[in-house]
C-alpha cells in the first residue's frame, strides 16, 4: 500500500494544496494491491493529507468480503517509512493484518549501505580501467563507465526482486 500525489486543477472537493507543487490544487491517491499487484482498494483525498491519515479509509474501501485472517494464513500488509506511527500499528491489528514497516531509520540506512557498496564497486573498476593502458579517447572511457555502472548495478537489481 503506498500513497501518491498528483495534479487535479478542475478537481472539486476532494483537492488540496499540494505541498511539493506551490500548493497548486491536487490530490493523493491511496492504493492498496494484492500480493500480485491487482488494486482492490483505493481512496483519494486532498494532496494535503498524509499517507498514515488515509489508511483507514483505504482498507475499508475494500469492496470484497475478505478471509478472516488465521494463524496458518496470516494476511500481511507492507508499509514504507510515512506509515511508521503507533496510530497505524493499532488499526492493523484492529482489521487482523500482520503489518511490516520499514522504519525511518531503517531504510536511510539500507540505502546508505546500497551507496557504499556500489560506490566501492565503481572506485576499483575506475582504478583498474585508469591503470590500464587502453584508456585513450573518451568515447572509449564513456562505454567502459556506462559498463561499469551496469556491472555495479546487477547484483543489486537481483537482491532487491
Amino acid at each position: 500500500m503506498d500513497g501518491a500525489m498528483t495534479k487535479a486543477p478542475l478537481g472539486k472537493e476532494k483537492t488540496g494544496p499540494n505541498p511539493t507543487d506551490r500548493a497548486k490544487r491536487g490530490v493523493k491517491r491511496s492504493l492498496l494491491v494484492e500480493g500480485h499487484g491487482i488494486p482492490i482498494g483505493l481512496e483519494v483525498e486532498g494532496a494535503n493529507y498524509t499517507d498514515f491519515k488515509m489508511l483507514q479509509a483505504t482498507l475499508q474501501s475494500i469492496p470484497i468480503a475478505r478471509p478472516e485472517p488465521t494463524e496458518e494464513q496470516k494476511q500481511n500488509l507492507c508499509l514504507d517509512k510515512g506509515y511508521d506511527y503507533n496510530e497505524v500499528r493499532e488499526l492493523g491489528k484492529a482489521f487482523g493484518y500482520t503489518l511490516h514497516i520499514r522504519a525511518r531509520k531503517e531504510e536511510a540506512q539500507a540505502l546508505k549501505r546500497i551507496g557504499s557498496k556500489l560506490t566501492g564497486r565503481l572506485y576499483r573498476a575506475l582504478v583498474a580501467a585508469f591503470s590500464s593502458s587502453r584508456v585513450q579517447s573518451t568515447v572509449y572511457l564513456c562505454r567502459l563507465m556506462r559498463s561499469i555502472a551496469r556491472a555495479a548495478l546487477a547484483p543489486l537489481r537481483v537482491s532487491q526482486q
